[in-house]
C-alpha cells in the first residue's frame, strides 16, 4: 500500500512539472465597453487566458478599483440590474 501512495505522489508531482514546464498559457488583454440601458457605458478590462492544445479559455472582466466603472458594477451587483430607470 505505501508503494501505491508513493506512486500517486510522484504522479501528481510529474503532472505539476508538466504544467509548469510545458507551453505557457496565452494571455491577451483588451478594453471593452458594455452599454447597460439604465447605468450607461461601463468600461472594463478584458483578460483572456487560452490553454495551449485545449479548447479552453478563461475570460475575466474587471474595472479599475475605485473607478466610476467599479461603482457601476457594484450598483449592478447590489440591485441585480433592476435599477429604477430599468423598471420602466
Amino acid at each position: 500500500r505505501s508503494g501505491a501512495a508513493d506512486d500517486d505522489e510522484v504522479g501528481a508531482r510529474g503532472a505539476g512539472q508538466q504544467v509548469l514546464g510545458g507551453d505557457a498559457a496565452q494571455h491577451t488583454t483588451d478594453r471593452k465597453t458594455i452599454r447597460h440601458p439604465a447605468i450607461g457605458d461601463i468600461v472594463l478590462d478584458c483578460d483572456v487566458l487560452v490553454v495551449p492544445g485545449a479548447d479552453l479559455r478563461m475570460v475575466t472582466y474587471t474595472a479599475a478599483a475605485g473607478s466610476a466603472d467599479a461603482g457601476k458594477l457594484d450598483l449592478l451587483r447590489v440591485t441585480g440590474g433592476r435599477t429604477p430607470a430599468a423598471r420602466r
